[in-house]
């Protein structure tokens, strides 16, 4: 699927549900990224995103600040400890 949006095949990308683009979360980040620099649109029948629409652009453009600060961290989220010890 990603090579057809590499190459621009398709305008949109339709799926069941998010948890179906990536088997973690780091691949659901590389996903959205990858759809979001080529252009290409999403829709997500369960969580009713569509991003062809205002409102669905708004909301991809806020999942995009905590993919952000997950790929520079380079860690998967829940990695860090709560407390550590001195």
């Amino acid at each position: 699927m990603l090579k057809g949006v590499a190459r621009k095949d398709f305008d949109i990308v339709a799926s069941w549900s998010v948890d179906r683009l990536g088997r973690s979360l780091i691949d659901l980040v590389n996903v959205l990224q990858e759809l979001y620099s080529t252009g290409v649109d999403l829709y997500l029948h369960q969580q009713v995103i569509n991003t062809t629409t205002p409102a669905g652009k708004a909301l991809f453009g806020t999942m995009g600040g905590p993919t952000h600060i997950l790929q520079r961290s380079g860690q998967p989220r829940g990695a860090t400890p709560l407390s550590t010890k001195s």
